[in-house]
């Protein structure tokens, strides 16, 4: 599996927008895998878990690849280990609420919501919630019930080909599309223990990076454009500086901009330079969503983050989580919370406290 980058060099400096490629499972051989293990650096967990039921997790390293042989403990003491795959089988054996994990001898961590047990449903399977629009680089989330904790038997397939189901649990899936996906429409079907719920409509967009021309010298202003291919809709986009030291975003370092739609469907984003040299920038679809922001994800982001934070961090993290406190009261504070995630990441936060704060702020976005 690898994670592509659409990268755009320039003279002086280059532009690197990160957009994974479709996730490929792990080889099954394992010849020398010990000699050619790869650091981890993401857990993927299925978004809610069943108390008393098995459920599987996956390991990624930095250029999203299954990493097999990633030893992983439990908020609940379990230790567990992925396999040839890349991915690790549990069972759930903690009360309702939160569930965590972390890569051993790392600062590695995921969390996922521990429910109660859930009536099976009489026709089989049924899906509750999923994005209507996803980027081809998005691990896609489908709630629900009736699915399978072990992953491999839960039959996804997107455009007709097969997806990779990456975590799954008996009421949630993440998967992601299979290599031969294109944007557009990408109709999916769930097929569990033969029984059947789909086609579900859903559109598979690429977002595609054209690069500043010419040289970005120290002080100019330039632009770079985000063209969205597979709909003509409007869509938002969260924008993530990765290097504030060598260029500035003029919407600020962590930002939401929201494409024209139309058959030329893009974003134009405003840079300007503050050193010669490469320096990157994340762009995503922000996930869509209806009503309040999920306050309490936004909390478990905070926390998580909390716990990696170290020296003037700790004070930082502290006071935001009191802020959040406030904005449980009254959500409209929301809107001030996100221009205080914005002033944090100008202060750069170390590599994965930054990615939990990420989390945190794309959970408080909505359209």
């Amino acid at each position: 599996m690898r994670k592509a980058k659409a990268t755009a060099a320039l003279s002086v400096a280059a532009v690197c927008i990160f957009a994974a490629a479709p996730i490929i499972p792990a080889r099954q051989d394992s010849a020398s895998q010990d000699e050619h293990r790869r650091p981890a650096a993401e857990i993927v967990l299925p978004p809610q878990l069943e108390t008393e039921k098995p459920a599987t997790l996956a390991v990624l390293d930095g250029e999203g690849r299954l990493v097999p042989g990633a030893a992983v403990t439990l908020s609940n003491g379990k230790r567990v280990t992925t396999d040839s795959t890349g991915r690790a089988r549990f069972v759930v054996t903690s009360d309702p609420g939160t569930l965590s994990a972390e890569v051993d001898g790392s600062d590695i961590h995921a969390s996922a919501d521990v429910l109660a047990m859930q009536t099976v449903p009489p026709d089989g399977i049924v899906v509750t919630n999923y994005p209507h629009v996803a980027a081809m680089q998005d691990h896609i989330a489908v709630r629900g019930a009736g699915f399978r904790g072990d992953a491999d038997l839960n039959k996804v397939t997107l455009q007709g080909q097969p997806a990779l189901v990456l975590a799954s649990s008996t009421v949630s899936l993440v998967i992601v599309p299979g290599p031969n996906a294109t944007p557009g429409p990408a109709d999916f079907l769930v097929e569990v223990g033969g029984h059947k719920r789909g086609p579900l409509p859903l559109t598979l967009v690429s977002l595609e990076i054209e690069a500043p021309a010419g040289k970005l010298p120290r002080g100019k202003k330039s632009q770079f454009t985000v063209h969205v291919r597979g709909t003509e809709q409007k869509l938002a986009l969260a924008l993530r500086n990765l290097s504030p030291g060598g260029v500035e975003l003029l919407g600020g370092n962590l930002q939401r901009v929201v494409s024209s739609g139309g058959p030329q469907n893009k974003a134009v984003v405003a840079i300007r330079g503050l050193r010669e040299g490469e320096f990157s920038v994340s762009v995503r679809l922000v996930p869509t969503a209806s009503g309040a922001p999920d306050l309490a994800l936004v909390r478990r982001e905070f926390l998580a983050a909390r716990s990696l934070a170290a020296g003037d961090w700790v004070a930082r993290m502290d006071n935001i989580i009191q802020r959040l406190d406030q904005v449980e009261n009254d959500p409209h504070g929301s809107a001030l919370m996100l221009q205080d995630l914005g002033e944090l990441f100008s202060l750069g936060p170390p590599k994965e406290l930054a990615r939990r704060l990420q989390a945190a702020w794309l959970a408080l976005l909505y359209p």
